[in-house]
């Protein structure tokens, strides 16, 4: 989806039991950690839209463009995960097909 308010990236999927949403911060404006938190965000609408909740995924994906942001992707993730069951969490450093972009995050929940 692209427009208005919305990720220029979603991939999002929901079968059966499980779902998967790929994004991207939508204000590509500021740094690694309020891009991971725009993520956050937008993960709980899909996912309770979806029917399921943070609680109930299984594995989150990170992409980051520059390694050094790592620490501060990794900290908002786990703030918003603090309580919860935590994943499975792999992080790699890639080249993002918009340079501002640099955070993306892919989840795979059970719902």
């Amino acid at each position: 989806m692209d427009g208005p308010n919305r990720p220029c990236i979603c991939l999002g999927l929901a079968y059966d039991d499980w779902v998967a949403v790929c994004l991207v911060p939508p204000d590509t404006r500021s740094g690694a950690a309020d891009k991971t938190v725009q993520i956050l965000e937008l993960f709980d609408q899909y996912l309770a839209a979806a029917g399921t909740d943070k609680r109930r995924i299984q594995l989150a994906q990170i992409w980051i463009a520059c390694l050094d942001d790592f620490d501060a992707v990794k900290r908002q993730l786990d703030k918003w995960l603090v309580g919860e069951h935590q994943p499975a969490i792999n992080c790699m450093r890639a080249d993002m097909a918009k340079p501002e972009i640099a955070v993306e995050i892919r989840i795979t929940a059970a719902r």
